[in-house]
C-alpha cells in the first residue's frame, strides 16, 4: 500500500527523538520545500536551499525552479515567521556556505558566489566559480556539503560525478571524496579518497576531517591528505564505523542495496551545541534518508585515528515521506 502525505502534525507525531529532547517546528511548506542543505548566520537566521528540480530536472543553462530562502524568527518564539528569497532560478543547489560577505553555493556544473550589496537580503551579485568543472552525470553523486574550514579554505564532498578541469595550467580530476578550495576559485585540492558515492563532509573541534559514503560506509576518517603523499599511494581515508546496521522504527522502507544498513548515508556533522545534551557533545550525526532517520556515532580515539561507535538515533520517523538528508 502507498502512504499518502500526512498533515504536519501527523508527520511530527510519527517522529521519535530521545526522551530528554523535544521536536519543534521551525519552518514548513510553502515557505520552504524539499530542503537539501542549510546554514545559520550570525543573526540566528536559517538559510535553506530548496530544490524542487532534484533529482531529474537538471537544465542545460543551470536556470531552474530552485531557491535559497532566509528564514527568520522575528518574535523569539522559536519558529520562523519571516521568509526572504535570497536567490531564485537556481537548478539543484546542493551546498551553501558563508564567505566574503556572501554565500558560496554548490550547483554543478558550476559553483556560484552570491552576494547582497544593498542590504535588501536579495542577491544582486552572481558569479561563477570552477565553471563547467563539476560533473552532472548523476545528480545524487554531485558536489555537496560545503563548509568553512579553520584554515580559511572552504571544504566539500563530491560523489562519482566528480570534478574535471584545468586550473592554473594544470589538469585536475577526482571523484568520490572530499576537497578544499579558495573562495575566489583560484585553488582546489583533493584531500581524501573514499570508496564510493559521497554526500558528506565534516570536522571535529580539532579540525580532523571526516565524511561519509552512500554504500555501507556512513563515516570515514581522513588522515594525512592526498596533497601530502600523492594519489598513487592509494586511499587517504579509512572507514571507521564499527556497526553497519541502521536502526529504523518502521519496516516500511525501500532499499536496493546494503539492505538494513546505510545505502544513502549523508553528512558527517559534529555536535557542539549547548542546546543538546552533554552526552552528545562531539558525536557525529549521519542522515539515512531511506531509513527515515539521523544516526549518532560516538567518535573515540583508536591508534593514530578514530573509530565510530554506534550511538543509536537522534531522530527516527515512521512517516514514509520523511527523508532527512542534512543535519
Amino acid at each position: 500500500t502507498f502512504q499518502r502525505p500526512l498533515s504536519l502534525k501527523g508527520s511530527m507525531d510519527r517522529i521519535q527523538v530521545p526522551a530528554d529532547m523535544r521536536l519543534e517546528l521551525f519552518a514548513e511548506d510553502p515557505n520552504i520545500g524539499k530542503p537539501i542543505a542549510m546554514t545559520w548566520d550570525t543573526r540566528g537566521r536559517c538559510w535553506v536551499a530548496s530544490t524542487f528540480d532534484y533529482p531529474h530536472g537538471i537544465t542545460p543553462d543551470s536556470v531552474g525552479n530552485d531557491k535559497i530562502t532566509i528564514c527568520e524568527d522575528t518574535d523569539g518564539d522559536g519558529k520562523a515567521d519571516k521568509f526572504t528569497t535570497f536567490a531564485d532560478k537556481l537548478n539543484i543547489p546542493t551546498g551553501l556556505c558563508f564567505v566574503d560577505g556572501g554565500l558560496m553555493v554548490a550547483q554543478p556544473p558550476n559553483f556560484l558566489f552570491l552576494k547582497d550589496t544593498n542590504g535588501d537580503d536579495i542577491a544582486d551579485v552572481r558569479e561563477k566559480r570552477f565553471e563547467g568543472m563539476w560533473g552532472i552525470g548523476d545528480t545524487h553523486a554531485q558536489a555537496s556539503n560545503l563548509h568553512y574550514g579553520y584554515d580559511n579554505w572552504l571544504y566539500g564532498a563530491v560523489g562519482y560525478s566528480g570534478f574535471k578541469g584545468n586550473l592554473n595550467g594544470k589538469n585536475l580530476e577526482f571523484r568520490q571524496g572530499t576537497y578544499r578550495f579558495k573562495a575566489d576559485g583560484s585553488q582546489i585540492e583533493f584531500l581524501h579518497q573514499f570508496s564510493n558515492n559521497t554526500w558528506g563532509q565534516g570536522y571535529n573541534s580539532a579540525g580532523d576531517q571526516f565524511g561519509g559514503t552512500a554504500n555501507n560506509a556512513p563515516i570515514f576518517y581522513g588522515g594525512i591528505p592526498q596533497t601530502a603523499f600523492g594519489a598513487s599511494k592509494g586511499m587517504s581515508a579509512k572507514k571507521i564505523n564499527v556497526v553497519s546496521e541502521a536502526h529504523p522504527i518502521t519496516e516500511n522502507f525501500r532499499q536496493v542495496d546494503v539492505m538494513g544498513g546505510y545505502t544513502a548515508a549523508a553528512g558527517a556533522s559534529f555536535i557542539y551545541s549547548e542546546q543538546l545534551p552533554p552526552r552528545m557533545q562531539g558525536m557525529a550525526m549521519v542522515c539515512e534518508p531511506t531509513m527515515k532517520l539521523v544516526s549518532l556515532f560516538k567518535i573515540v580515539s583508536s591508534g593514530a585515528g578514530y573509530k565510530a561507535l554506534d550511538a543509536m538515533n537522534l531522530f527516527a520517523s515512521s512517516d514514509e515521506w520523511t527523508s532527512p538528508v542534512y543535519a
